[in-house]
């Protein structure tokens, strides 16, 4: 998942040898330390949603009868960290769903990532991130999607509805400094459709932020 990390990994160094008080600092070390610190960064993640049914339990399931339009049968409206104005300032989605049928049988299943309170399409119109529908068929509980998405919304430097949150940052001389660490509101919804008179049945939702590639 790296992105501004130079090696796209993390590089091993003895910072207790290399940051004597009586050894010059080399451009190595200062590359090295940079590309550790970007890295951290691109690889953080931070689980927005977590929900998650107990073994053979379900989370929730579409009706019998039903189910050949899509319904949005889940909805999360969680914080999401704007890390910097821009389309690269918002924290890449990374969703995984767990879901399988009752009986034989195709069930089909998107979802998008929307501004809390704006309209919601199971095509994705007007979506921040969305994931195209998939098709599967099991009939055991497993993961139909597992995916990062792009995030496509940007409205200028400093978007609407973008809330800061007050707090502090420690600093090195035992004080503190104000921070207002930025998000936005957002809401995930899930639709499934499917064919056949045999119910879907959703077990897994997994929704996380992180600030790799776009």
């Amino acid at each position: 998942m790296s992105y501004t990390s130079a090696a796209a990994a993390w590089i091993e160094s003895d910072l207790t040898t290399d940051t004597t008080a009586d050894r010059p600092v080399s451009a190595r070390l200062g590359l090295t330390l940079a590309n550790n610190v970007n890295h951290l960064r691109d690889t953080c993640t931070q689980a927005r949603v977590s929900h998650m049914a107990y073994v053979g339990e379900t989370l929730i399931s579409t009706d019998y009868a039903g189910g050949t339009q899509a319904t949005p049968l889940l909805q999360y409206t969680v914080p999401w960290s704007v890390l910097a104005p821009g389309p690269r300032g918002f924290a890449r989605p990374v969703l995984r769903v767990g879901a399988h049928r009752a009986t034989a049988g195709t069930s089909y299943l998107s979802a998008g990532l929307f501004l809390m309170g704006a309209r919601q399409s199971a095509s994705g119109n007007g979506a921040i991130a969305f994931w195209p529908e998939t098709s599967f068929t099991n009939t055991s509980a497993a993961i139909v999607i597992q995916a990062a998405a792009d995030v496509y919304w940007y409205h200028g430097s400093n978007p609407s509805g973008v809330m800061t949150f007050g707090g502090t940052d420690p600093l090195s001389d035992g004080s503190s400094s104000k921070s207002a660490p930025r998000s936005v509101m957002v809401t995930l919804a899930i639709w499934v459709r499917h064919t056949g008179s045999s119910e879907t049945r959703i077990s897994l939702v997994n929704l996380r932020e992180f600030s790799g590639p776009r």
